[in-house]
Formats: structure tokens, sequence, C-alpha cells
């Protein structure tokens, strides 16, 4: 679990905030993860992207969004 953590903490710090992640590698971990979310199946439905941006509530937080093929987007909490 410790490694997986510290995965998820390096995409969320080192990728440049607004920037898709990229489908070939970090991308495909990113939907794995999200098989775990509680609403997975709501949040992998019509996925096109998934990004690292600043959190709708404070700035200086980061987190995951979703990207949908109609444009919206959703932030997503791995608690």
């Amino acid at each position: 679990f410790a490694k997986l953590k510290n995965y998820l903490v390096n995409i969320l710090l080192n990728h440049v905030a607004g920037r898709h992640l990229r489908f070939e590698d970090d991308e495909n971990a990113m939907k794995a993860v999200l098989q775990f979310h509680p609403e997975a199946d709501r949040l992998l439905e019509d996925l096109v992207a998934i990004k690292v941006d600043c959190s709708p509530v404070d700035d200086n937080v980061r987190c995951l969004w979703v990207i949908k093929f109609d444009g919206y987007e959703e932030d997503v909490s791995m608690q």
C-alpha cells in the first residue's frame, strides 16, 4: 500500500497543474486506482482523460480531475 501511495503522491506533485496524464503510463494507473472509488462506475463512464490540477477550494492543493466526453470536469477525492 505504501508503494502505491508514494506513486500517487509523486504524480500529484510532479505533474504540471492543468496537464492531462498520458494514457501510456500514468493515466492507466489512475484508472485502476479509480476502480476503488465508491463512485467508480460514474467517474469512469465516458471518461476521456485524467489530469492533475488545483483543488476548486484551495489553489495550494492538487487533486485528480476526470474529464468526460462532453467536456464535463470533476475533481476526485481519493481519501
